[in-house]
């Protein structure tokens, strides 16, 4: 067994030392008392002693060097770290416009070599129940659009959102102009638009909610009045009494030409107007 090959392994030096004692003294020690029965276990117990403490010492030197690779493992991967550039700080958040209803939000945009990060946090509050989709659209400079991303949310739940547009910031578009009431002509409809001015001219936002007589889905539409007297159809949308709306057009006109913003029905009664 391997206890027992162990314990001749412990003996196998002895013979060897046993013969380099001399006869004469061995006939010189006469008659002895007999070896205990104890003798041959205690020595193999002590050589076992010997070897446990030589394999302890051993095993504390490899974990002693084991400790100091750590540590030094650590200083380098510091000073590594401490090297590499940190990831630039997010840019500013900036309060988004509520286009007439409760709704509040605030994005950020970071540039990156690829373009724009956006940070986006909003809160809906608007007649619209239960969940609804909802885009990201981002417009450039140069009048075209790139949708960035999509999500459905329920109104009162605030959604953080991080998107990506290839556009950088320095191109895209610029804040939008601040809206404006629309005075109602005889009806309870209300709305708000802004005229943000723009290289090719101005990007108009509106948002209304129609109120009056007319029953079921009509046709509206939004025209500017020129300072030189002509005017321009800018855009057309279909919408039932009480339902709000937001719409996004854009006239070659920019925004000090423009003196008056309005909306009428399809067969010309002016429902909202905005003299500039």
């Amino acid at each position: 067994c391997d206890d027992c090959s162990r314990a001749l392994r412990d003996l196998a030096g002895i013979p060897g030392l046993l013969a380099r004692v001399d006869g004469d003294v061995v006939e010189q020690l006469g008659r002895t008392e007999p070896v205990p029965p104890t003798l041959l276990p205690s020595m193999v117990a002590e050589a076992r002693r010997s070897r446990g403490r030589r394999r302890l010492l051993r095993v504390s030197v490899a974990a002693a060097a084991a400790v100091l690779l750590a540590f030094a493992a650590l200083g380098i991967g510091t000073t590594l770290g401490d090297d590499e550039p940190a990831p630039p700080e997010l840019a500013a958040a900036q309060r988004m416009d509520g286009l007439g209803t409760g709704s509040s939000g605030w994005v950020s945009l970071t540039p990156r070599p690829w373009g724009t990060r956006i940070d986006l946090t909003c809160t809906y509050e608007g007649p619209v129940s239960g969940t609804a989709t909802y885009v990201l659209v981002v417009r450039a400079a140069d009048g075209h659009t790139e949708q960035v991303g999509t999500w459905q949310t329920a109104p009162g739940k605030e959604v953080a959102l991080t998107m990506a547009a290839s556009l950088a910031p320095e191109v895209a578009a610029p804040e939008l102009a601040a809206a404006q009431r629309m005075e109602p002509l005889g009806t309870e409809s209300s709305g708000w638009v802004s005229l943000t001015g723009r290289r090719w001219g101005t990007r108009i936002d509106l948002t209304c909610t129609y109120e009056g007589p007319v029953s079921g889905e009509v046709a509206y539409v939004l025209v500017v009045h020129a300072a030189d007297g002509h005017s321009e159809q800018v855009g057309t949308w279909r919408t039932a009494p009480g339902e709000e709306v937001h719409v996004t057009m854009a006239t070659s006109l920019a925004p000090a030409e423009i003196t008056t913003v309005e909306v009428q029905t399809a067969s010309g009664y002016s429902v909202l107007r905005l003299d500039e």
